[in-house]
């Protein structure tokens, strides 16, 4: 499965596996149009096409999904790391550990064993990497790689690209 599938299939996952409580038509067009801003937004993030676009997009999505829903799920904590990501690409450090703060709340409520947290401890690392503090961007490495193999995603796609990150730290 090609590089491109994998994010695609990964993203209709995350989007796909919690599903809201539908009581109308108008609620069915909400999610509709969280989703289609939430993959506009990630796939802007992901192919670095427009980063412009994926903070518009992400910003709507999070702004749809706080007015409309009660229960923050792990949609709404994908946004905040998609989010994190913008800001970390613009070079905004504080707005990035933001979301990431914010995506790790979500979580923590949500669903403490949540694979996720290793794509938040991951970005958390890459954002504290662009100020050279190596000890902490070493720490935040080792938290997502022990998490990821202490719920057993240890052979994961995910755990294969923090490790990699983590080694060219090492290097």
């Amino acid at each position: 499965m090609s590089h491109y599938r994998r994010h695609i299939l990964l993203f209709l996952i995350l989007n796909l596996t919690i599903t809201f409580p539908i009581q109308s038509q108008e609620d069915s067009r909400i999610r509709d149009i969280i989703y289609d801003y939430s993959y506009k937004g990630w796939y802007n993030v992901e192919y670095n096409i427009n980063l412009d676009t994926a903070e518009y997009y992400l910003k709507k999505a999070l702004e749809l999904q706080y007015s409309n829903y009660d229960v923050l799920d792990d949609r709404v904590a994908t946004n905040h790391i998609s989010l994190a990501s913008v800001y970390r690409r613009f070079y905004n450090n504080t707005k990035a550990l933001q979301h990431l703060e914010k995506a790790d709340s979500i979580l923590k409520a949500y669903d403490p064993d949540h694979f996720l947290f290793g794509s938040i401890y991951n970005n958390k690392g890459n954002v504290i990497a662009a100020n050279h503090d190596v000890y902490r961007t070493k720490q935040y490495y080792e938290y997502a790689l022990d998490f990821l193999n202490k719920i057993g995603y240890g052979n994961s796609e995910n755990f294969a690209h923090i490790f990699s990150n983590y080694l060219k730290l090492l290097i």
